[in-house]
């Protein structure tokens, strides 16, 4: 009985560990090639049933932006792997919680998490229908970019193993 209980305990282990080697984060990302500071700024969707909550009288969040924190990383570290993502500062993030915007200016050389998942959004072909963000626009010195609906997770090109890029040259 004993021997049971050990193999039992020994093979749900391993499929545990199985489990975790076998999960994966894909970034998207928006780089600043370019040698001007990119601005960008996206919508989130609503969450759905959000419109339902508030007939309720609850007052939880109505889209996904208040589960994202935009996070910077230099493209030089990036493209080294090292996975120094940091928090956007503060003051650099401009959200408007009633519309399910934010707004971010970017260096040259900077890059820009938008989201990040376990590769349904790009993997899937219902993933563009899933992806929470509804619009995204880059503005800089060479002029604007703008897109929206299922075109947005088309835009995101493979940049390196997992992370997927939308490149402002």
């Amino acid at each position: 009985m004993i021997g049971m209980r050990r193999n039992f305990i020994a093979a749900l282990l391993f499929v545990i560990v199985l489990q975790a080697a076998c999960s994966f984060r894909f970034d998207y990302v928006v780089v600043n090639s370019s040698n001007d500071p990119v601005t960008v700024e996206y919508r989130f969707k609503k969450l759905p049933g959000a419109d339902e909550w508030k007939k309720k009288g609850l007052t939880d969040p109505d889209y996904f932006f208040f589960f994202i924190e935009p996070q910077l990383e230099r493209l030089k570290d990036l493209e080294e792997d090292s996975g120094a993502w940091r928090m956007a500062p503060e003051g650099q993030v401009v959200r408007n919680a009633a519309e399910g915007e934010l707004k971010i200016t970017i260096q040259p050389g900077e890059v820009l998490q938008v989201y990040s998942d376990d590769g349904h959004a790009i993997s899937d072909t219902n993933g563009a229908k899933d992806f929470p963000i509804a619009n995204i626009s880059l503005a800089g010195g060479k002029g604007k970019m703008s897109f929206e609906g299922e075109l947005i997770i088309k835009q995101f090109s493979e940049l390196e193993g997992r992370i997927y890029q939308i490149r402002y040259e």
